[in-house]
């Protein structure tokens, strides 16, 4: 179950699951949300960088892996993968200002 409630002071969200509940309050600021948010185009460029299949495992290797070998090569073996995606990922990252 999932009840959002807005009014002209914020936003309550509540939520109602069997392994994890919720309740979130987000007071409007002053200058209103927007200020806060990117263009739209900034949230395309990332979620098409994201659509990459395996950007959770790659995202993921920076928090195992000593920041030493951060590196395609590494992260491309750590990970089961060929280093040309891998590379390329990041560099789409580094594109974004991600990395």
């Amino acid at each position: 179950m999932y009840t959002e409630i807005r009014g002209c002071g914020g936003l309550l969200m509540d939520a109602h699951a069997k392994d994890m509940s919720f309740v979130t309050l987000w007071p409007e600021p002053q200058e209103g949300y927007a200020l806060f948010f990117a263009p739209m185009e900034d949230y395309c460029r990332l979620f098409a960088v994201l659509a990459n299949p395996q950007s959770l495992e790659l995202l993921d290797s920076p928090y195992w892996r000593n920041s030493n070998y951060f590196i395609p090569l590494v992260i491309a073996k750590a990970c089961g993968l060929p280093q040309e995606p891998v590379a390329e990922f990041l560099e789409d990252l580094a594109n974004i200002g991600i990395f």
